[in-house]
């Protein structure tokens, strides 16, 4: 049985940092509740911390979110601190980083595996 993806969105650090949490799979089906996510973003986007520790499972669909959300905090000059990366998902991103229009996909972001 498949677990409901779900994104929990908090701030913290005295309201200064966006804490974003999902859990489950990050496939096509979750995009949806992914946009809304980047809609709810703090404007300007300033620290963002994404824990990914429950993440079971990412495609295409987690890529082009960290890519969105990546381009989102750069562009506001805010800072990405990505945690939790589980072996699954790490090797998607290291395979995207191997790929001419992604060699810099999540360069920018503290990233804690």
């Amino acid at each position: 049985m498949r677990i409901p993806f779900t994104v929990t969105h908090t701030r913290s650090d005295r309201g200064r940092a966006d804490v974003l949490s999902p859990a489950g799979e990050i496939d096509h089906e979750a995009r949806p509740a992914l946009e809304r996510t980047l809609d709810a973003l703090s404007r300007p986007v300033g620290q963002v911390h994404l824990d990914m520790a429950r993440v079971t499972f990412m495609d295409s669909a987690g890529l082009h979110f960290l890519a969105r959300l990546e381009l989102l905090v750069g562009l506001d000059g805010g800072r990405l601190r990505v945690t939790g990366l589980g072996a699954q998902p790490s090797r998607v991103v290291d395979l995207a980083r191997t790929l001419p229009s992604l060699p810099d996909l999540l360069v920018s972001a503290d990233c804690v595996r």
